[in-house]
C-alpha cells in the first residue's frame, strides 16, 4: 500500500477505521471500568518493578559497602606477639 497516493491514503484510513471498530466492539464486551482498572494494574506493576529494582540496588550497595569495609581491615603488628595472638586480640576488641 503506497500512502503517497490519494488511493493509498484512503486505503490507510479504511484500515484504521476497521481497526477502530474492532477495538470498539472488543471494549463493549468488557466490564465497566475495565480500561481504568487495567491502566491502574499496569501502573502498579510498573511501580512494583521499580521498587523491586531499587531494593535490589540498595541491597547490592550494602553488600559492596560491607565488602569495602572488610577490605579496610588494618593489621597492627605488635613486636613479640605471634600472628594468632594478635588476630585473637583484634577479634576480641572488635566484639
Amino acid at each position: 500500500m503506497n500512502i503517497n497516493t490519494s488511493q493509498g491514503i484512503k486505503d490507510r484510513i479504511e484500515v484504521l477505521t476497521q481497526e477502530h471498530a474492532a477495538l470498539k466492539r472488543r471494549l463493549e464486551g468488557m466490564p465497566p471500568g475495565f480500561l481504568s482498572t487495567e491502566l491502574k494494574r499496569q501502573k502498579l506493576a510498573k511501580k512494583d518493578a521499580i521498587l523491586l529494582l531499587e531494593q535490589k540496588l540498595e541491597e547490592q550497595l550494602l553488600v559492596e559497602k560491607a565488602e569495602a569495609e572488610a577490605a579496610e581491615v588494618i593489621v597492627i603488628e605488635v613486636p613479640g606477639e605471634d600472628d594468632e595472638r594478635v588476630l585473637a586480640r583484634m577479634i576480641a576488641e572488635a566484639a
